[in-house]
């Protein structure tokens, strides 16, 4: 999907969770005049388009959130819900602030065509 907002537009699939109207939400799920944090103030939706783009992308953080393109987004998908992925990798998260150690980085830097 890409979001038409009053700052540059985010691209962000429909799978992926963001900051809306106060609350996570699935980008599938937003509407336009749905209101999203950008930039630590609540920005508009002005428009919605479907878009496709090569490539697959999920950054995942220690925070489990994401800036995009000035946009508070989560590193996580519908899979799971972000609070519950969150905790479940918590000791992944401990282990590698203790270690600089992660048991899923071999996984999650593979290149996706």
């Amino acid at each position: 999907l890409k979001l038409g907002l009053s700052k540059p537009p985010l691209v962000i699939s429909e799978d992926h969770y963001l900051w809306a109207n106060n609350q996570w939400m699935l980008a599938g799920h937003v509407k336009v005049g749905d209101r999203v944090t950008a930039e630590e103030q609540l920005v508009e939706v002005i428009s919605m388009e479907r878009v496709s783009r090569k490539g697959l992308y999920n950054p995942h953080t220690l925070e489990g959130s994401i800036v995009v393109n000035g946009v508070l987004a989560s590193s996580y998908n519908r899979i799971l819900h972000p609070a519950l992925a969150h905790w479940l990798l918590g000791p992944e998260r401990l282990m590698y602030q203790l270690t600089k150690f992660s048991l899923f980085k071999t996984m999650l830097d593979k290149e996706t065509p």
